[in-house]
């Protein structure tokens, strides 16, 4: 029975929302929806991370993300891997028109990942102090840790809802409720900072955590305002039909939730391993952690601000390649392959080509620190990778081979783990650097492989590595001469902006000239 709300049910049955569902228009489209909303949210976050570098400290943002990894995988073995199945299951049920199984699986794998997540919550409420001291050697995590729980039911319903409606190809929901979870974490950030200071307490990471709390409650109750806005729920359904259908939902994602907690597993490693490595390379202990605060708060933020496109195309090709491969239209699977792993490798070098250049402006400047800058154009290097694997992640997903994702991402994260143990202590920073790069080629090799043996990688895809490549040496070689001979000072936005500019003109011109110069 489909409820009915006035405005808003004419807004969201308007011809103009329901075009988003054109398949020649989808990708398009949804990319556009999808992209915008993670924009705004990467613009916002910006402004966001750089008020807390100046008012909390890289120290507090640091301990702050000490405690994510652990607490992104209560979030992932309650609601990740379910909500990429349903996902599928929905766009796979659509396209056989048996809205009776989509209905089944939205409200089994809803129940599912409550209850996971609910457990998970109680297990970590009440373990807080001792994983805090135990696991990452640090008793402030304590109260963040607590307030963090609270968050895993509502990120877990966020979670289903939203790739229910991406696996129905109806991408404005989970659109707009990032939007709604991004403003409500930062004006909740605010409010908190200065209720601290009218209190006359010094704000600390504790703004950040009431700050998460806040954006994970307001995006879970817009998802679930429109999903019984928008589905029509049966009014009859067997008693035994739902206890079978999360045991289904169980078995289809165990394979994809014991990769992400594997992930996850080994990210908290890495958070508490990586500030005692550093000082085990000759770091003291606030130098370790601010630095640590550095990197996970202000350079791989910057560094993964384009992958704002190639995850909406990553989570787009999902129900695109679930749908063409129930349906046996493997053409068209070799073509969305060879469009956006190409566009996904080809943003990867120019945003890697322009964060070489400009990486320490850009830390100056944003961050007000020399050593974020020094980070990010050492880090730029992974740029063409992590853009290309994360589409890579989407296709395979739609495959239906998740229990291969989940093994080759448990072979990469084993690989950096290991290289972090052992580089870190000689190296230092570069060896975290060489790690995290290793791990990443591993995965985009590996998944490579998969894609050529199942027959769905286009046997001309090699041919089109070239161009990229070689706009991208231009590019960098041009930035070169604006800057050493030419004169071209950047240390203010202006200059910045000029000579970004100038190479993005000269990347894309290169690029232009260089495929029409092949395709003769």
């Amino acid at each position: 029975m489909t409820l009915s709300f006035g405005p808003f049910t004419k807004f969201f049955m308007h011809p103009l929302f329901h075009s988003l569902q054109n398949r020649k228009a989808y990708l398009l489209k949804g990319t556009f929806l999808l992209g915008a909303a993670g924009i705004l949210c990467k613009i916002a976050g910006f402004f966001y991370k750089i008020f807390l570098s100046r008012t909390i400290g890289a120290q507090e943002i640091g301990l702050f993300h000490l405690c994510l990894p652990l607490c992104t995988l209560c979030v992932t073995f309650s609601g990740g891997g379910i909500a990429t199945i349903l996902s599928r299951l929905a766009a796979q049920y659509t396209a056989q028109k048996e809205s009776k199984k989509e209905q089944c699986f939205l409200l089994a794998s809803l129940l599912g990942s409550l209850l996971l997540s609910l457990f998970c919550s109680f297990l970590l409420y009440y373990n807080a102090a001792f994983l805090a001291q135990r696991l990452l050697k640090n008793d402030a995590c304590t109260p963040l840790l607590c307030i963090l729980s609270l968050t895993f039911p509502l990120a877990a319903l966020h979670a289903c809802i939203s790739g229910y409606f991406i696996g129905k190809k109806q991408v404005a929901v989970p659109a707009l409720s990032q939007l709604f979870e991004q403003f409500f974490r930062i004006a909740s950030v605010l409010f908190f900072y200065i209720l601290f200071l009218r209190a006359e307490k010094k704000p600390d990471s504790t703004v950040m955590a009431l700050g998460q709390l806040s954006g994970e409650l307001s995006a879970g109750l817009f998802c679930l305002f429109f999903l019984f806005l928008k589905t029509p729920f049966p009014q009859k359904m067997p008693f035994l039909t739902i206890p079978r259908g999360i045991a289904e939902v169980l078995r289809l994602s165990a394979p994809l939730n014991l990769s992400r907690v594997v992930l996850c597993l080994f990210q908290a490693a890495e958070a508490a391993l990586l500030p005692l490595l550093l000082i085990r390379s000759g770091m003291t202990d606030s130098d370790a952690l601010a630095l640590y605060g550095v990197l996970s708060g202000m350079v791989l933020p910057l560094l993964l601000f384009p992958t704002v496109f190639t995850s909406s195309v990553s989570t787009l090709l999902l129900p695109v390649v679930s749908e063409a491969h129930t349906l046996g239209h493997f053409g068209k699977i070799q073509t969305a392959v060879r469009t956006s792993l190409s566009g996904g490798l080809l943003l990867g070098l120019y945003f890697f080509a322009l964060f070489f250049l400009y990486g320490g402006e850009l830390g100056t400047l944003l961050f007000s620190s020399s050593s974020a800058g020094m980070c990010i154009r050492r880090f730029s290097f992974l740029c063409p990778l992590l853009y290309a694997n994360t589409i890579l992640i989407g296709i395979l997903h739609g495959l239906g081979k998740t229990a291969v994702v989940s093994l080759q991402s448990m072979l990469s994260l084993a690989l950096r783990l290991v290289l972090l143990l052992m580089l870190i202590p000689q190296l230092g920073l570069s060896g975290y650097l060489l790690a995290v790069l290793s791990g990443q080629s591993v995965s985009f090799l590996l998944a490579l492989l998969t894609l050529f043996r199942i027959g769905s990688l286009p046997h001309d895809f090699l041919q089109t590595l070239p161009r990229p490549l070689l706009a991208c040496a231009v590019t960098i070689c041009g930035g070169l001469v604006l800057r050493n001979w030419l004169g071209f000072a950047s240390g203010q936005w202006i200059n910045l902006l000029t000579e970004s500019t100038i190479c993005s003109a000269l990347f894309f011109s290169a690029y232009v000239s260089l495929r029409k110069s092949t395709d003769r």
